[in-house]
């Protein structure tokens, strides 16, 4: 890539930087303390978190500082024409936190020709050691490996540092694939490769990141071919799938991913690769995802991709896929196990907007395991208000388990209320022996779920 394209690519970078901080000034919020409250589903009432959102004078000051340093980012960039490696690295020890000064030096590096390496690996071998120049030095390594694959690598192997060694061979082999992806992966699968299995995956990954930059369709046909009548062989050939599916669709190509996919055969590869697409997809259009699900309702692997993509919207906005969980014909046989899902993920960081869906829900076996979740979840934070959660679940079975372990967390934090709530509980005789007999959780600020997992 010639430096003007990457004076365009960076650019772009800093502008889509300035925009996002833009952003975050106008809608960056942080939360007042407030009491964590859990709704029941019996008779008390549903406050949930009770929270109120203001920005800081001191987020808009941080937010007004990260403006001025994108802003000063993009002038930054706009000198990189002209500039010499010299120079570009001159600018980064003048200011080695300037993210920009870094990106342009970075730049720099992934331009230069052959005649160009030795003596920017000397500079970067003289600057001060750290995370910084090892940086530099794996750019220079992938852009070495690009004109002469054999001395990067060895280069690479011969770095003290093992992490550091192993991440510079995967940046020789990714650089290598970006020019010639055969001859990088016979290398690979030669005698001269001995490593584990773990570190030969990630070596292939790189390999396919690489590949795919030049040819996606060549890639994924690669991956495709890959052997998958073993469970190692089928477990080497999905991630190699998500490889190539994420750099086709880094690269937006979304089409072609599409396409591709669907000319795989109908199993676990085809399945893996549509998959990805649509948790890719969810994250920045989760409408269209949506929409092409909708599209393939009558294939066999429709409640794995489904799920792909619930797991994906779960991350980035739980209210709507609440909203669409919701939407389901309550007939659907994955509405427990979604329902589950989501509750798992969002109650982990906002425990009252769970609280408040779930208490939207009728009491059913359905939603027994996602309550059970969500009281484990509730416990140390609220174990009143996971008692009462535990009660209202449907399976006798469940919900003894579960009230035993919640009174484990009430009696170790607050035995006094534990009592009163057990001489007022409309609970058998012999629940209440079995709890009035439960020790004392001991996990000593490991939280409910370390205690659960013992």
């Amino acid at each position: 890539m010639s430096l003007s394209a990457k004076k365009v690519t960076l650019l772009s970078v800093a502008w889509g930087v300035t925009v996002l901080v833009a952003y975050f000034a106008g809608s960056s919020l942080t939360e007042s303390e407030a009491p964590a409250t859990t709704a029941s589903r019996s008779g008390l009432s549903s406050s949930g978190n009770n929270k109120t959102f203001l920005v800081t004078e001191s987020q808009a000051q941080k937010n007004a500082d990260l403006i001025a340093e994108a802003e000063e980012d993009v002038d930054l960039m706009q000198g990189v024409d002209g500039l010499t490696l010299n120079q570009a690295l001159a600018a980064y020890l003048a200011n080695p936190g300037s993210r920009a000064a870094r990106m342009q030096l970075s730049a720099m590096i992934q331009s230069l020709g052959p005649d160009e390496i030795n003596g920017a690996l000397e500079m970067i071998q003289e600057m001060p050691a750290g995370s910084n120049r090892d940086r530099l030095m794996l750019d220079l390594i992938g852009q070495w490996a690009s004109y002469d694959p054999q001395a990067a690598i060895a280069y690479a192997q011969g770095l003290p540092n093992m992490q550091l060694s192993s991440r510079a061979m995967n940046e020789a082999l990714q650089g290598w694939a970006r020019v010639n992806p055969q001859e990088a992966l016979a290398w690979w699968s030669s005698p001269d490769n001995v490593v584990s299995s773990r570190i030969g995956t990630r070596q292939l990954d790189s390999i396919l990141r690489g590949y795919a930059e030049l040819d996606p369709f060549g890639a994924f046909q690669y991956v495709a071919g890959l052997p998958d009548d073993t469970v190692e062989g089928r477990r080497m050939q999905n991630r190699a799938i998500e490889t190539v599916v994420d750099a086709m669709l880094d690269q937006g190509r979304l089409d072609d991913a599409l396409a591709w996919s669907n000319q795989l055969p109908a199993g676990e590869a085809q399945t893996s690769a549509l998959s990805e697409i649509l948790e890719d997809w969810t994250r920045f259009d989760p409408d269209a995802a949506a929409r092409y699900l909708d599209t393939l309702a009558d294939r066999e692997d429709f409640s794995q991709l489904r799920s792909s993509m619930l797991r994906s919207l779960t991350r980035t906005d739980p209210s709507q896929a609440a909203e669409y969980i919701s939407s389901l014909d309550t007939a659907d046989p994955d509405t427990s196990r979604l329902t589950t899902m989501l509750i798992a993920e969002w109650g982990r960081y906002d425990i009252g907007a769970a609280a408040e869906w779930l208490n939207s829900l009728p009491a059913s076996e359905s939603t027994d395991r996602a309550v059970a979740v969500f009281t484990f979840q509730a416990a140390s934070e609220d174990p009143a208000g996971a008692m009462t959660w535990a009660e209202s679940i449907t399976d006798d079975r469940m919900k003894s388990r579960l009230m035993e372990r919640v009174a484990r967390e009430w009696k170790a934090q607050d035995p006094e209320a534990f009592d009163a709530y057990l001489n007022e509980a409309e609970i058998s005789d012999e629940e209440r022996t079995k709890l009035q007999n439960v020790e004392a959780s001991s996990s000593q600020g490991r939280g409910f779920w370390g205690h659960w997992r013992r």
